[in-house]
C-alpha cells in the first residue's frame, strides 16, 4: 500500500471535494432547469386557457402592451388583430411580453445538469494536477500549492470567459 504524503491527502480531498461539487452543482442545474420549465409549461397552458375562454381581454391587454411599446393605437390593434389569427402563437408573444419569461419548452434538465457536472470536474481537477505526480520526479512538491493556485485562478477566468448559450445563465 502506498503511503500517504501530504500531496496524496490534498489530492485525495481534493477529488472528494471535486466530486461532491460537480454532484451537488449538477444536480442543483438539473432541478432549476426543470422547474422553470414546470412552471413555463403551467404558464403557458393558463395564457392558452386565457386566449380561449376569454379572448377580448386578452386582446386588451395585448393592445396595451403593444401602446406601451410605442405603437399608435390603430397600429395596436391591427397587429393583435394579426395575433388573433394565430393563437400559439399569440400565447407566446404573451408569455415574453406580459409575463416576461422566456421560452423553455426546448430546456434540456438533464443535459443542462450534466453539462454543469462536467464543467466542475475539467476545470477543477486542474488545480489538482501538481499533487498528482504527473508533471514529473523532477517536479518539487513544494512549489504543489502555488501551481495549483495559479492553475484554479487560470479556471475561474476561463470559465468566465466562456461562450453564454440559449438557457444558460452567468453570475453577476
Amino acid at each position: 500500500m502506498a503511503k500517504f504524503t501530504p500531496s496524496r491527502w490534498c489530492l485525495l480531498f481534493g477529488l472528494a471535494n471535486l466530486l461532491a461539487d460537480g454532484v451537488s452543482m449538477g444536480l442543483g442545474e438539473f432541478l432549476s432547469t426543470r422547474s422553470e420549465q414546470a412552471r413555463w409549461n403551467r404558464e403557458r397552458d393558463v395564457e392558452v386557457h386565457e386566449i380561449e375562454h376569454n379572448p377580448e381581454q386578452e386582446y386588451d391587454e395585448t393592445v396595451h402592451l403593444l401602446e406601451d411599446t410605442g405603437l399608435s393605437p390603430d397600429d395596436a390593434k391591427t397587429v393583435a388583430d394579426i395575433y388573433r389569427r394565430y393563437p400559439g402563437l399569440w400565447a407566446d408573444w404573451m408569455m415574453r411580453h406580459e409575463l416576461e419569461m422566456e421560452d423553455m419548452s426546448g430546456a434540456t434538465p438533464a443535459k443542462d445538469g450534466m453539462v454543469t457536472f462536467l464543467s466542475f470536474l475539467v476545470f477543477g481537477v486542474i488545480p489538482l494536477v501538481p499533487y498528482s505526480g504527473v508533471l514529473g520526479p523532477g517536479h518539487r512538491r513544494e512549489h504543489a500549492v502555488y501551481h495549483g493556485v495559479w492553475g484554479d485562478r487560470g479556471c475561474a477566468a476561463g470559465a468566465g470567459f466562456r461562450p453564454v448559450g440559449r438557457h444558460t445563465r452567468t453570475s453577476g
